[in-house]
């Protein structure tokens, strides 16, 4: 895993999360989604990249493509929801600790 960056996300990272939610595998997509997800809509992409006083997102980028994505949300005082995904293949080598502690800082 050489070569991956990890940096917050910007508007036009919207293609690339949308090839890595759709090459997940059924089981990750449950995982992260708890529902298979499929081709994501525009809708769903744009508030994973969200970032505001309420919302943040960070992206891992190698091999010119989105590798992984995190976000985290204040979905009410005192209580924040944190979500990770990483691509199948790039799964079990530390780059969604990489990015949950990312969110976490």
């Amino acid at each position: 895993m050489n070569q991956i960056q990890v940096r917050t996300s910007r508007p036009d990272d919207v293609a690339g999360l949308r090839d890595l939610v759709s090459g997940l595998s059924p089981q990750s997509s449950f995982l992260r989604f708890c529902a298979g997800v499929g081709t994501p809509s525009t809708r769903l992409v744009t508030a994973l990249l969200r970032r505001d006083d309420a919302h943040g997102a960070w992206v891992a980028e190698g091999a010119d493509r989105l590798l992984g994505h995190v976000s985290w949300a204040l979905v009410a005082p005192g209580i924040i929801e944190v979500g990770a995904m990483v691509a199948d293949g790039c799964q079990r080598r530390g780059l969604g600790r990489l990015l949950a502690d990312r969110a976490l800082a």
